[in-house]
């Protein structure tokens, strides 16, 4: 058996190459590298990924004062289901602790069932829908958690 050791740490531009690889083959509308390159310098951000070996295998990107708004979660398809979101969600939880957040949202596609379902697991309710939110015109469910 071979023993991965799973790393979360601050996202750089070291590691944008990786992190637009796995952008563009999970998600049917990819941010943009500046969006990231933009993030990973954003005074009250949290921009992270979760590496193996040199090889990033997720990452997350959130950001806020007061409230939190996790804007970006990815885990590379091979990799899921062995916590990797998990652990990159507990990070996200400690940033929004150390600034003092009332509670963290997102959006997330109204089909995507299974990331409602992860979210949910993690304390997370939908408090309201996005109508035509996303660029195909699927409406966004918003969800929130409590801190």
């Amino acid at each position: 058996m071979i023993l991965v050791v799973l790393t979360i740490r601050p996202m750089t531009e070291d590691d944008l190459d990786q992190v637009m690889e796995l952008e563009n083959a999970i998600f049917s509308s990819p941010w943009r590298r500046s969006f990231f390159g933009s993030d990973i310098v954003r005074p009250a951000g949290c921009s992270i990924v979760a590496e193996s070996n040199g090889r990033v295998l997720g990452y997350a990107v959130a950001w806020g004062t007061g409230e939190v708004h996790l804007a970006n979660l990815a885990v590379a398809p091979t990799e899921r289901g062995q916590g990797i979101g998990h652990r990159l969600m507990d990070e996200v939880f400690a940033f929004g602790r150390s600034h003092n957040v009332v509670s963290i949202y997102l959006e997330v596609r109204q089909s995507n069932t299974i990331a409602r379902q992860f979210y949910a697991r993690l304390g997370f309710v939908p408090v309201y829908v996005r109508k035509g939110y996303y660029d195909n015109g699927e409406d966004a469910v918003v969800m929130e958690k409590e801190m």
